[in-house]
């Protein structure tokens, strides 16, 4: 074989889709669909026929093809078996954590619209793991891992969370034949008893903003489009005057009517990401959100109705109006039309604490906490309160939020008593 052979082959002078070469038996150039490789033909022990991958043409030249087939027929004199030896490295790497993770399992989370959380989640608390081959995973593996997620002060429902999706994933690997079964199927997580030091301390973290700090919000916010529009004013002013102006619009962006939504409604981060003009239904003199809640969907996919407060009914008419009145599609959404990714707000969160003098700790989702303990607080009875944060009964809303309403709860037992003895 010439390079001038392998030229008129590919120009199609000779009709075959293989070209052999004269110096070393069985090698060869394949034509794939969308590729040419070169290949080794050879027989193994048992006398089978097999046919090996080299690498592809032109990236590997005619010599070091002809190098790389000696080197393997040498192998097979030996007694070994080249593409044996590469399929048993090829899974054993497949079939560890990280290798089952990288070559499948992050294409399928890319299809789903949490997907990109859930690699984060397998980063974030399971690269330990990574080497560890997937059939041997055993209680042992969970029981340590669940310990140090314990001494991390990693909440319970953080490790089920993240423990559901490391068995999901197994799950995937049994449907997909690389696992005969799940080895972590009947291994569960202990149920850790907080102690009342650590109840009280995590009730702590769900804090809420006081008067004074709901005031530095709402002036954090407008200082934030106010910096927007001097931002765009400067580029308009030095060579982008393409862009539009931004000083007559009532909302420079996203940012500011997807924080209130939270504010108003108490809804997670998510269901904002996740706003339809289809789910918001305005009437008169009100409105309503009637949406499915996306962290219970795989449980109870049924929508709910949520009211809408009277000032985030009019922030949202205006941001339709601003968008051209659309009756479809995200509410908040990208320059494509699509949903927003979930780190969009968190640059902007982090700048409108800075000019609102906002604690840097102040996560976005003490909005959702905000929303429920002034509900509780101005003497809501708990099960609208429930009702309103989307969960179907009051439990939730008496462990977190119940301490925050003693007066109320101290009135009606003595009312109760005052009429059992009147």
């Amino acid at each position: 074989m010439k390079k001038s052979d392998i030229t008129g082959w590919i120009n199609n002078n000779y009709p075959s889709n293989r070209l052999s070469d004269d110096a070393v038996q069985g090698l060869h150039l394949k034509k794939n669909p969308n590729s040419i490789s070169w290949r080794l033909l050879y027989r193994d022990a048992l006398g089978k026929q097999r046919n090996i991958v080299l690498g592809r043409y032109p990236s590997m030249t005619l010599d070091e093809a002809r190098k790389r087939g000696k080197e393997l027929y040498a192998e097979i004199i030996r007694g070994n078996d080249p593409l044996k030896q590469r399929n048993e490295e090829k899974a054993k790497v497949t079939n560890t954590v990280k290798g089952y993770l990288d070559a499948v399992y992050t294409g399928i989370l890319e299809t789903k619209k949490s997907g990109k959380e859930t690699r984060q989640i397998f980063d974030r608390h399971f690269s330990h793991l990574f080497n560890k081959v997937m059939s041997e995973l055993n209680a042992k593996d969970i029981t340590i891992w669940q310990a140090r997620m314990i001494e991390n002060s990693k909440a319970y429902a953080t490790q089920k969370r993240a423990y559901g999706a490391l068995k999901t994933l197994l799950n995937d690997a049994v449907k997909r034949g690389v696992l005969t079964d799940n080895p972590l199927a009947k291994v569960t997580l202990d149920k850790i008893h907080e102690s009342e030091e650590v109840h009280l301390e995590r009730k702590s973290k769900r804090s809420y903003l006081t008067k004074e700090q709901i005031h530095q919000l709402f002036a954090g916010l407008d200082k934030y489009q106010e910096q927007k529009r001097q931002g765009r004013r400067n580029s308009r002013a030095h060579g982008k005057a393409y862009l539009p102006c931004l000083d007559n619009l009532e909302l420079v962006d996203y940012v500011k009517p997807f924080i209130l939504t939270m504010f108003y409604t108490g809804f997670r981060n998510g269901d904002v990401y996740g706003l339809r003009w289809e789910h918001i239904h305005f009437y008169e003199d009100s409105a309503t959100i009637h949406k499915t809640i996306e962290k219970t969907a795989h449980k109870k996919p049924e929508a709910k109705t949520f009211p809408i407060a009277d000032d985030l009914t009019a922030i949202l008419k205006s941001w339709r109006v601003q968008n051209g009145n659309p009756k479809s599609g995200y509410v908040f959404s990208n320059p494509e039309g699509g949903r927003l990714g979930g780190t969009a707000l968190k640059k902007p969160w982090k700048k409108i604490k800075e000019l609102s003098g906002l604690p840097e700790s102040l996560d976005l989702y003490t909005l959702r906490h905000n929303f429920a303990s002034w509900l509780v607080m101005n003497g809501s009875d708990l099960l609208t309160v429930a009702k309103l944060m989307g969960h179907s009964d009051i439990r939730m809303i008496i462990d977190h939020y119940g301490h925050l309403q003693p007066a109320t709860l101290e009135k009606a037992v003595s009312e109760s008593f005052a009429k059992m003895f009147a």
